[in-house]
């Protein structure tokens, strides 16, 4: 049996994270706060190059990787190995010399996860500083990196039209969708195009994006090398539902073995949205991470999915709701889901 290629490595240099987001479920999570020694971080990147795993390595599953104390070291490392070395930061904790470093060090990508536009939304983050200096915050760091800098860097803003479809003990203070939503992804490409001192209209921002269907994932391009992207409400796997869920037999998955994790205690999990370990195949002080994603275990689990089988019980609850008919619809949703759409979000709309 033929194990997919692997898109991309996640590894979790630290789950620790100076914001509490609603959304997130760094706010339930069982684990300890750990970080990754840098020499288990080097072990696990020199496996990945020794056997070939991938070339793409993103360091996040939960947690702020710029808390962690050697992340100009780590970055330095595996993209002196030949690694693409993508880092997701809620930019928080971006300065021009953090900047200056991370592409001294050779960084590929950036990922600034902005997600809530606007004071109210914002205040769902628990980010412990008022929305305009987050905003503003994020906007200039994206003309320093822009300006100087030469890695690619991402803005994520999340739609929360899907949000129904997710059961929550108790629901998020926010939502962000339809109309209002367009006008705040809008808004946001202006405001950058005008730190950036580029002539770009608010008519001609609200023209193009208006071929882009804000409901899907949908990568926007503002210009070489930036981009805006619009990323789906999730619940990370009925995280935030503490009673009962009723559980799918069947469903797909675009992320399990493609997008598998190196959590910070050097558990290896078959998907980055695992935020807990609970699909463990093993460790990486005792097999090869390449050896324990293609075991009997793994063929085995990867087998169900291409048969449309969650052979795993964590997968079955990840897709399941705590109403017993809407799990089932989410099975299904999960099978349509893998086959027509792009998660990743696909480059529709180019404003420059």
């Amino acid at each position: 049996m033929q194990m997919p290629d692997i898109r991309c490595l996640h590894v979790e240099l630290t789950n620790a994270c100076n914001f509490r987001c609603d959304f997130c479920p760094v706010t339930v999570s069982k684990r300890d706060r750990h970080s990754m020694p840098l020499a288990v971080f080097r072990k696990t990147v020199d496996d990945v190059v020794d056997t070939g795993l991938t070339k793409s390595l993103l360091l996040h599953v939960l947690g702020e990787p710029l808390l962690y104390p050697d992340i100009l070291a780590a970055v330095r490392y595996a993209s002196g190995k030949g690694l693409q070395v993508t880092i997701t930061t809620n930019g928080s904790l971006l300065t021009a010399e953090m900047i200056k470093g991370l592409n001294d060090s050779g960084l590929y990508s950036m990922d600034i996860s902005l997600q809530l536009l606007g004071g109210d939304r914002h205040a769902s983050r628990h980010a412990g500083m008022p929305f305009e200096e987050y905003y503003r915050g994020v906007v200039d760091s994206v003309r320093t990196i822009h300006e100087t800098a030469g890695f690619r860097l991402i803005v994520k803003v999340m739609n929360t039209k899907y949000r129904k479809l997710f059961s929550f003990d108790r629901l998020p203070g926010f939502t962000q969708e339809g109309r209002e939503f367009r006008a705040l992804v809008c808004r946001l490409m202006v405001d950058i195009y005008r730190a950036l001192g580029r002539d770009v209209g608010e008519a001609e921002v609200i023209d193009k994006a208006g071929k882009a269907n804000l409901d899907s994932a949908v990568r926007i391009r503002l210009e070489d090398k930036l981009f805006v992207f619009v990323q789906l409400f999730m619940d990370w796997g009925n995280a935030f539902s503490g009673g009962r869920v009723y559980t799918t037999p069947f469903g797909a998955c675009s992320f399990a073995f493609t997008a598998p994790a190196v959590l910070s205690d050097g558990s290896v999990v078959m998907c980055c949205g695992d935020y807990d370990g609970n699909t463990k195949l093993g460790h990486i002080d005792e097999s090869s991470i390449s050896g324990i994603l293609r075991s009997n275990r793994a063929k085995y689990l990867w087998e169900g999915f291409e048969k449309r089988r969650l052979r795993h019980s964590y997968c079955r609850r990840c897709l399941g709701s705590p109403n017993r008919f809407l799990a089932w619809g989410k099975g299904l949703g999960s099978i349509f889901v893998s086959r027509f759409m792009n998660l990743e979000g696909e480059n529709q709309v180019i404003i420059r």
